[in-house]
């Protein structure tokens, strides 16, 4: 894994989401914005059929097993004692912005899966709230985004773009509720 630096570190990793799962997913967002349904989908609530439900297992214990190298990678991150996997899918409509923010104190590491439209806007990494974006991570299913967030310097936004945006959204946080919810 290679990681860079500026603005923030960060590392980029195509076809780290399985293709089988990544289509998977690609069809229930779909679906989930043919009928208008956007938000967060949550894998621990008997939200997916039992066979994204199978594939999502076999992806957390990939990112399971990257951990160790994950944790090696971004030396700098926030204290924490353990560390809990909780993962969703999130589903936007067209033209949704989300502005310029630090992730959560709770989450150590965050993992952004792009997962479609095929065509669609990546991830902006920002110097400060209220920079332009330093640079931007384009956009490709498959693709994810890694960091471990930083209070006052992991700035990043993101929007949707002309279509819906679906992206895998998986965290290791501190034991405890998941602040995504």
């Amino acid at each position: 894994m290679v990681v860079y630096d500026f603005p923030w570190p960060h590392a980029v990793i195509d076809d780290l989401v399985d293709l089988e799962f990544q289509d998977r997913l690609s069809l229930f967002a779909d679906r989930a914005q043919q009928r208008g349904d956007f938000g967060l989908w949550h894998f621990d609530h008997g939200q997916f059929t039992p066979e994204i439900q199978a594939l999502y297992f076999a992806y957390r214990e990939r990112l399971d097993r990257l951990l160790p190298h994950i944790l090696n990678c971004f030396p700098h991150r926030r204290d924490h004692e353990r560390l809990q996997f909780t993962s969703h899918l999130a589903v936007q409509p067209a033209d949704y912005v989300y502005r310029p923010h630090c992730d959560h104190p709770d989450k150590i590491i965050s993992i952004i899966g792009y997962i479609a439209p095929k065509h669609s806007r990546g991830t902006c990494l920002h110097t400060t709230q209220e920079s332009s974006p330093s640079i931007v991570i384009d956009w490709r299913p498959g693709r994810a985004l890694i960091f471990a967030g930083r209070d006052d310097v992991t700035w990043h936004s993101y929007g949707s773009g002309a279509d819906y945006r679906a992206t895998l959204c998986s965290f290791f946080i501190r034991p405890g509720q998941d602040p995504s919810r």
